[in-house]
């Protein structure tokens, strides 16, 4: 039970920062930065879903023969 609510209070709290980061980041940064830093974030995240994920469960997968 203790481990359950360690959890939810740590996910609530890491939801509650990233609204603040977004909010300083509309508020700091012009459209055009914004347009490029959600780009390249996009960029990071397909890269990480569609290259280095892959890559990680196949090396786990020979690691684990040998």
């Amino acid at each position: 039970m203790k481990d359950i609510v360690f959890i939810s209070i740590s996910r609530i709290i890491v939801i509650a920062f990233q609204f603040i980061n977004i909010k300083l980041f509309t508020n700091y940064l012009n459209p055009t930065q914004l347009g490029f830093y959600f780009f390249f974030l996009t960029v990071s995240y397909l890269a990480n879903a569609l290259i280095f994920v892959p890559i990680d469960y196949y090396q786990q997968a020979n690691l684990a023969r040998i």
